[in-house]
Parts: structure tokens; C-alpha cells; sequence
């Protein structure tokens, strides 16, 4: 297999990764650099699920985690957090969320509402999360067309900047989702549902319905359906199913009904050759008087379905 000139942005880790020469890399994609199908719905389902996420770590840190704390005895030090952890993935959240925000500000024309950066702790989220929530779902496609530009992370203990395009920002949105699953366990758990996704050229069955909401979606291709219009497509889903299995028994009976004539058709077809070598068997010498062996020979492989009989030198 060729080794793809334009693959997933997510290369070994795609969700639908290829193997070239046992090496690794992302699905085969028309674009330059994009997202294949299965990692576009993972990331879509994270950017949607990023007001899920901060409400479910703040509510295992508690909304008095720190200030309703007693500082340590005989120390001006702060109360310790009850879960640094999951304070730091709380506040990486709303970082990464302020740094997709300013990817389509420009062009939405919105002031984005920066994290509190002022002396003092916890740092102000909330308002990055709720601009977030209401501005990245609906424009996840102007997120991930916007072009590298310079962004301010921490990292491993210390800030940094680094070019990164919507995309990169849309993928570690999606990684701090997994965190978010990983630390707190399936906080938001989903029904999952067995008929396939009627999106067209989808068709994959991830659809589910995520706790609290109504809404139908695919975590394959991102499609979201109201519950009534999903239970519409539903039942056109099963009547069509129902009427290609009864098209599909009838095929399936007349097979059957044709290989039964078949072996009828063998069974008296031996029956018919076993009777005329039997009649062969019972031929006396007087019956043979004047007819060579040769002849014999042929007539017995004329029975036995041998196109010429034995091969004569």
C-alpha cells in the first residue's frame, strides 16, 4: 500500500488509521490537511460536550473546594485544592477553549471574554466556558479552517508559544475530553442506539443520545437528529429492512427450491446410469458375439459420463 500523500491531522492516532509497510499513519483524505470522518464527529462531540465537561469538574472539586478551606496552621499559605488534577484540567479546559475562541473571533466579530488573569486565585473560567459553549458548536468548520497563528499554553511547568492552526486547537480540545472521561470516569453516560446513521454516505452505528439531552447524534459524522425526527427515519429504516427481508426470503425459498430440483435431477440421473451398467453386468456371451471389446469400453464410459471413454493408442 502507497503511503497517502494527504492523511488525517491525526496521523497514528486516528480512529481510522492505516498500516503502510507496519507503520502507522491516518486515514487517506482528499484534502491537504483535514480531519477524516470518524475524528471529525470525535472532535465535534468534544467541542459540543465542553460546557459538559467544566460543569462536571466543578462540580467534583465543589464550588467551595478552596475558599470554604482553613488555611494551614501557622502558615500564610493557601488551602491545598481537594484535587489539583482536576483543577488543572478545569483550567486547561477554559485556556483551550479562549484559544479557539480567538481563532474565529476576526471573522465572527466577537470580543472574546479572556480568562481572569488577575492577582489572586482560582482563575475566572466560567465566562470563557459559556461564550465557548454558545460560539464553537455552530462554527466548529470556521474553526478548523482558521490558519496557524501564534498561541500561549502552558506546558510541562512554564508558558509557551506555538503556531497552531484551528485544527490543533480543535484536537486538543478533543484530547482534554478523554482526560475528562479518563479522571472523573463516564460522567455523562450515552444510550447508545442499534440502527445505523442516516446520514448519507454515514451509515455507521455510533448513534446515541448523550444524559440530558433529546437530541439523536453520530459520533461518526457528527449528524444530530430532534428525537421525533429520528423515531420518523426510524420507522422508514425498519419498514425498508422488513420489505428487503421478505424480497430476500423469496429469494432465498427459491434457491432452495432450485437446488432441490437439482438433486433430484442427480439422484435420478445415478439411479438411471447405475440401471444401464447393471443391464451391462448382465450381458451373457451371446450378447457380446460380434461386438469388439473397443465398443464395450466406449458404451460403459458413454454411461459413466466420460466424454470419450478410454483414451485408446
Amino acid at each position: 500500500m502507497k503511503y497517502p500523500d494527504h492523511q488525517c491531522a491525526y496521523g497514528p492516532r486516528c480512529r481510522d488509521h492505516i498500516e503502510v509497510d507496519k507503520v502507522k499513519c491516518g486515514q487517506p483524505i482528499e484534502d491537504q490537511r483535514g480531519l477524516c470522518r470518524r475524528c471529525y464527529g470525535m472532535v465535534r462531540h468534544a467541542v459540543e460536550a465542553m460546557g459538559s465537561d467544566y460543569d462536571a469538574l466543578s462540580a467534583a472539586v465543589g464550588d467551595h473546594a478552596v475558599t470554604g478551606q482553613t488555611r494551614v496552621a501557622g502558615t500564610r499559605e493557601p488551602p491545598m485544592p481537594l484535587n489539583g488534577t482536576i483543577l488543572a484540567l478545569r483550567s486547561t479546559l477554559s485556556e483551550w477553549a479562549e484559544a479557539a475562541l480567538w481563532m474565529v473571533a476576526e471573522p465572527l466579530g466577537i470580543d472574546v471574554r479572556e480568562r481572569h488573569k488577575a492577582k489572586g486565585w482560582p482563575v475566572k473560567d466560567g465566562p470563557v466556558i459559556e461564550q465557548a459553549r454558545r460560539i464553537l458548536p455552530p462554527n466548529l468548520k470556521l474553526l478548523l479552517d482558521a490558519e496557524s497563528q501564534p498561541v500561549t499554553s502552558w506546558y510541562a511547568g512554564g508558558f509557551m508559544v506555538k503556531d497552531m492552526d484551528g485544527i490543533d486547537v480543535a484536537m486538543k480540545i478533543a484530547d482534554i475530553h478523554a482526560d475528562v472521561n479518563r479522571v472523573l470516569g463516564q460522567t455523562n453516560p450515552r444510550l447508545r442506539l442499534s440502527l445505523p446513521c442516516p446520514a448519507v454516505d454515514c451509515g455507521a452505528r455510533t448513534l446515541g443520545v448523550d444524559n440530558g439531552s433529546t437530541d439523536v447524534t453520530c459520533t461518526t459524522c457528527g449528524g444530530r437528529w430532534p428525537q421525533d425526527q429520528y423515531d420518523w427515519l426510524a420507522r422508514l429504516f425498519i419498514e425498508d429492512e422488513n420489505e428487503k427481508d421478505a424480497e430476500m426470503l423469496k429469494y432465498l425459498l427459491a434457491e432452495a427450491k432450485w437446488w432441490c430440483d437439482v438433486l433430484a435431477w442427480c439422484v435420478a440421473e445415478r439411479d438411471h446410469r447405475l440401471f444401464q451398467l447393471g443391464r451391462v453386468s448382465r450381458l451373457t456371451a451371446a450378447d457380446l458375439e460380434g461386438i469388439d471389446a473397443l465398443a464395450v469400453v466406449e458404451l460403459i464410459g458413454e454411461i459413466l459420463g466420460t466424454k470419450n471413454g478410454p483414451e485408446t493408442r
